[in-house]
């Protein structure tokens, strides 16, 4: 059981925070995110599924301007001007 604690802690934890960020800027709801930590559990098609999840997050165009979750970030406004 320690070692499904420590590997959580080291790679469940951060990937649930960074699907959440994400999924806050695709204005989806982070519960959403639990699904990436959990389908991992299923042998041999979770993380392959897990894969395809993350390409999809990262190919993913955010919405523009704020939203739901809160204002635009400085940063991306920033990267905005710079085009």
């Amino acid at each position: 059981w320690y070692g499904f604690f420590w590997a959580f802690v080291i790679f469940g934890y951060p990937q649930y925070a960074l699907a959440t960020k994400r999924l806050m800027d695709l204005e989806i709801e982070p519960q959403v995110a639990l699904a990436f930590v959990f389908i991992t559990i299923i042998p041999f098609i979770g993380p392959i599924t897990q894969l395809g999840m993350w390409i999809w997050l990262v190919a993913t165009p955010g919405t523009e301007g704020s939203n739901k979750f809160g204002p635009e970030s400085q940063a991306s406004v920033d990267a905005r001007i710079y085009k």
